[in-house]
């Protein structure tokens, strides 16, 4: 999960894409931020979405879900950008 571009500043899932063009994905980064900056072959080139990082206060917060997945218990998990609110970078 993360902001998305295309969702106006909502939380959800992060999709890559070209939109309307023709264009194809040819290459991506993420930055330290959690930024997804991403190349298309017509070499245009846009921050796509945000990773956000949470913080979790206990490890009883998260029930795994299988396949190195958690969903979040009775506990409030907060989320926010690497690199802020004492978080660390990705």
């Amino acid at each position: 999960m993360g902001y998305s571009s295309g969702t106006s500043g909502t939380i959800g899932p992060i999709q890559i894409n070209s939109g309307s063009s023709s264009a194809t994905l040819s290459s991506y980064t993420i930055d330290s931020d959690g930024k997804i900056n991403v190349t298309l072959s017509d070499n245009t080139t846009s921050t796509r979405g945000q990773i956000l990082l949470a913080t979790v206060p206990t490890n009883s917060a998260l029930t795994s879900a299988g396949d190195n997945l958690y969903s979040a218990g009775s506990e409030t998990i907060t989320t926010a950008v690497a690199g802020s609110s004492g978080l660390g970078t990705i």
